[in-house]
């Protein structure tokens, strides 16, 4: 499960939400692409808004597809989140039904989130970081790669390139 979410932050810039609300029909892997876009309240769904509110569409890598691959096929009937546990998602999906799920919840749906990063983190021997910074590092390479900024822009979700470049150009010399 988290290799699978640092890969899509690695690879293709998600964020920490992004990653926990994907679903499985917003993996495309005959395209190799995945897209991220807000979502209604379901049978199998909770409503859940991006943070740009637009759709987005990535790309996904071989060794993501793989990974996701499995977990599509291994899911439990009526389940399509990808990166939540089978247990975790029963109980979010009957706090919903209970009418008790609250926005945070939405937003990061597994709260056991920080803890595991951190010992990833330090099982790696990295002192410090954040989960965001896989998605920084992503952004800066697809710039470093060529990608032009209004590119990068779009598939980072920002709403200008000024955000793109204030944020993400500055953390490598290489870029300027």
């Amino acid at each position: 499960l988290w290799q699978a979410r640092l890969l899509l932050a690695k690879t293709a810039g998600l964020r920490r939400g992004e990653v926990l609300n994907l679903t499985v029909d917003e993996v495309d892997f005959n395209r190799e692409t995945i897209y991220v876009q807000p979502k209604r309240e379901t049978s199998q769904t909770w409503r859940w808004q991006t943070k740009d509110k637009d759709l987005r569409v990535l790309p996904l890598v071989p060794e993501l597809a793989k990974i996701l691959t499995l977990f599509a096929c291994n899911l439990p009937a009526g389940q399509s989140y990808l990166m939540i546990t089978p247990q975790r998602y029963r109980h979010l999906m009957r706090l919903r039904d209970e009418g008790r799920l609250p926005d945070r919840v939405r937003v990061c749906p597994d709260e056991n989130f920080a803890k595991p990063f951190r010992k990833i983190l330090k099982r790696a021997e990295i002192k410090t970081g954040t989960f965001h910074d896989l998605r920084r590092t992503c952004i800066t390479e697809w710039l470093e790669k060529g990608l032009q900024p209004h590119e990068v822009m779009q598939l980072a979700g920002h709403s200008d390139v000024d955000t793109t470049m204030r944020y993400y150009v500055t953390t490598r010399s290489s870029l300027i």
